[in-house]
């Protein structure tokens, strides 16, 4: 369902180098199930652009920027909208900018938020950084990591395709399960496929021996035949 409200003006903020947006969105207060509204309103030369979000069943958030503009000075059927989904590195300032305000995030909202960091990180390294500063101001809100979170941040990290990227992934593996929080199958393929971009073949294999003693892996699984999926996927 996508939610957007009308609002009045506010200081500007550019979202993107073309165009300066509406920011606006709604996120779920997850203890009273209340919505709780966060905007700013920014208008560009070429007409006005409003941020909405959809929320999905699952809780994942969709930033969308719908831009209004007169269809002709002289029109009488009014406004036309023009509707786009943000990409994720302006999602990504939509954060920077609610940060600055001193807006409060709940846990949905830093966890799409790592996760727009998580797709940058193939192409944008440098974005990994980005999702460990999000992972902790999470933390300095008093909201921990959970295994979700834990998975993105290692996903960040393989993603990168850099071994010291990869060393800091199984040093999130590690410091999870120190605080009692087990290993998932999502959690083991993605190490080993990040051992498998690097050519590290041996730093998987205990790995894969971990996964299959877990109740949901089938037996009869082989390690060569997982390994090759996972390097060339």
């Amino acid at each position: 369902m996508l939610r957007s409200f009308a609002l009045k003006a506010s200081p500007v903020k550019k979202v993107s180098a073309t165009s300066s947006l509406r920011v606006l969105c709604v996120c779920s207060n997850m203890n009273n199930n209340n919505n709780i509204l966060h905007g700013i309103n920014t208008h560009s030369s070429s007409g006005v652009w409003t941020i909405g979000v959809a929320t999905r069943e699952n809780n994942n958030l969709r930033f969308y920027a719908e831009e209004q503009r007169q269809k002709h000075p002289k029109s009488k059927q009014g406004k036309e909208s023009n509707f786009k989904r943000l990409s994720h590195e302006e999602c990504v300032q939509v954060y920077d900018y609610w940060k600055n305000q001193g807006k409060q995030l709940n846990f949905t909202f830093y966890r799409q938020f790592i996760q727009h960091c998580n797709n940058l990180c193939w192409e944008k390294p440098e974005y990994l950084e980005k999702a460990f500063s999000i992972a902790e101001d999470m933390k300095k809100d008093g909201i921990e990591w959970n295994r979700e979170v834990y998975f993105m941040l290692i996903q960040c990290c393989v993603r990168t395709r850099k071994p010291e990227n990869l060393d800091k992934g199984f040093a999130l593996k590690e410091e999870m399960e120190k605080r009692g929080i087990t290993s998932s199958q999502l959690i083991y393929n993605t190490l080993i496929r990040g051992c498998a971009l690097l050519d590290q073949k041996e730093r998987a294999k205990p790995l894969f021996e971990d996964l299959m003693k877990l109740k949901e892996v089938p037996a009869g699984i082989k390690f060569e035949d997982v390994y090759k999926h996972l390097k060339e996927l």
